[in-house]
């Protein structure tokens, strides 16, 4: 008796069904399944693309300016006062930290609510850039005064 997988019979390495499956529909389903269904959103994705990109021109924009400075800053300045914050380098890399970290959790978070309350998810990546955006001017503000 020949081994062959036409037709169903009892044999094990016979096959049992005719059933055959594509190779690139179980690709893309298996993509499909393991990408977040955040990231399938275009709305959200452009969002915390846009942001992103104001956050790396943030960190290129104070990097360029701050990399050879090793004096005291001007991190805030009051018209009243004067000014009341000097700092390093090291404290506008610790801005510009604490904008990648409230980025990760805004996305983190925004994945979480996503099937819960997608409107708080919209709200989230909107928030975002509007974070993003205020680094972004806070960086050019401190560049400017100093």
């Amino acid at each position: 008796m020949a081994l062959s997988s036409s037709g169903l019979g009892r044999s094990l390495l016979k096959a049992k069904t005719r059933v055959r499956f594509p190779l690139e529909l179980l690709i893309k389903s298996i993509i499909m399944f393991t990408a977040p269904a955040v990231l399938k959103d275009k709305y959200i994705t452009g969002l915390f693309l846009i942001s992103a990109i104001l956050l790396v021109i943030s960190f290129s924009i104070a990097y360029v300016n701050f990399a050879d400075t090793s004096n005291l800053l001007v991190i805030h300045f009051d018209n009243f006062r004067g000014i009341d914050f000097l700092g390093d380098r090291s404290d506008v890399a610790a801005i510009l930290g604490t904008a990648a970290a409230v980025f990760s959790i805004n996305g983190f978070l925004t994945h979480v609510f996503y099937f819960r309350e997608r409107f708080l998810s919209y709200a989230l990546a909107v928030s975002t850039i509007f974070f993003s955006l205020l680094i972004l001017i806070g960086i050019n503000v401190i560049i400017s005064v100093n």
